[in-house]
């Protein structure tokens, strides 16, 4: 009997020695796997501060040989004023009421606007020079005498208005009134264009609402005061080309061809483009922030757009051309002159110019160099 108690003993001791040394060796093991990840993290770390090192030294190097922009823009605007050309943007559609939240004065709206320090900051940064303000929603249409006002104290801005697509089903005798509105108003010498209106097909099941907006505004329309059109296909057309030719078929059977049009923010095709200018040769083609999207077709079409058949706008707050950009501003206007600029192989005087002309011949408008609604972003 003492024999197999000691027998027992002795086995149980051999299993818990076992277990002790595997426990060790896992321990000792642990240990080395511990210490080689903090070799290997010194080693990172290492590296990470050499790497830093060198990302600062190139940047050094990136400031050093980086051109000074606004010693560039100074002489491009002073050769240009030289030869009598005009550099500095004029946004040839954006949003006042859409970009301020609150109810404001429109002159306050549009000083505070101009005052307002984008970022971040643009690369083509120039002066804001003019514009055409739009106002589509009738719940913010502002008084006439606010209209008035506004485009007594900024002559280098116009005033348009319009009812936008996504409108033409919103309560009929609200909409009458609006509609009312519109048409008076636009008849009115402050105002210098119809719009922005047209087709959203983006709304399924609105084409006859739209239809019957557009034909109700456009009954009588001046022929020299441009009919500005927002246009879009539905998900399946992305270039819109149905859409684009539809809206050129039913103007085409109520408009004289002597009509001036602006095709707000276009993103068409080349056929499309000959289509309109063919049918209606006092059509402009707005281009905006959109275009860093297009497809060669488009693009193609931007490369076709006849230089005095071009206008360039924000559609601010929307379509920025930088993706950084949360709320567009009439200020990023560059960014989208500069593309075009090297999709038609000119320089960006050239389209500046261009657009410059084309927004007065469209709208009517003399641009007063000497405004103090020349300068855009003022710097305190």
């Amino acid at each position: 009997m003492a024999k197999r108690e000691s027998h027992s003993d002795s086995s149980g001791n051999g299993k818990s020695a076992r277990r002790n040394g595997a426990r060790q060796n896992q321990f000792r093991l642990l240990k080395e796997e511990n210490a080689a990840l903090k070799e290997s993290l010194a080693h990172i770390r290492n590296d990470l501060k050499e790497t830093q090192a060198e990302l600062a030294r190139l940047k050094g190097e990136f400031r050093s040989f980086q051109p000074d922009k606004s010693a560039d823009l100074d002489l491009l605007m002073d050769l240009s004023e030289q030869e009598g050309k005009c550099v500095g943007l004029i946004d040839a559609h954006f949003h006042l009421d859409r970009w301020h939240k609150g109810k404001k004065g429109q002159i306050d709206m549009l000083e505070q606007l101009l005052k307002f320090h984008v970022n971040p900051a643009p690369s083509v940064d120039l002066p804001i020079l003019g514009g055409m303000i739009v106002y589509c929603d009738p719940i913010n249409f502002p008084p006439e005498s606010e209209l008035r006002a506004l485009k007594g104290k900024f002559l280098n801005f116009g005033i348009a208005i319009g009812i936008h697509p996504s409108h033409a089903t919103m309560n009929r005798k609200a909409l009458s009134y609006a509609m009312k509105e519109v048409r008076r108003l636009s008849q009115n010498d402050i105002i210098q264009g119809l719009g922005e209106i047209g087709f959203d097909w983006t709304k399924k099941g609105t084409q006859e609402d739209q239809e019957h907006v557009v034909g109700t505004l456009i009954t009588g329309a001046n022929p020299l005061k441009p009919i500005i059109l927002h246009v879009r296909g539905e998900s399946s057309d992305n270039l819109g080309t149905r859409a684009y030719m539809h809206c050129l078929d039913f103007l085409s059977q109520r408009l004289s061809k002597e009509q001036f049009l602006q095709l707000h923010s276009f993103s068409g095709n080349g056929v499309v483009l000959d289509k309109w200018l063919g049918r209606f040769p006092n059509t402009f083609f707005s281009y905006s922030g959109l275009i860093k999207t297009f497809k060669r077709e488009q693009l193609e079409a931007v490369r076709k757009t006849p230089i005095n058949r071009l206008l360039l706008e924000t559609d601010s707050p929307y379509l920025p051309f930088n993706p950084l950009v949360k709320r567009n501003h009439p200020h990023y206007l560059g960014e989208s002159a500069k593309a075009i600029a090297d999709l038609k192989g000119l320089s960006l005087t050239d389209i500046l110019e261009s657009n410059f002309r084309n927004f007065e011949q469209a709208f009517k408008i003399q641009i007063d160099k000497g405004s103090t609604a020349f300068h855009s972003v003022i710097k305190d």
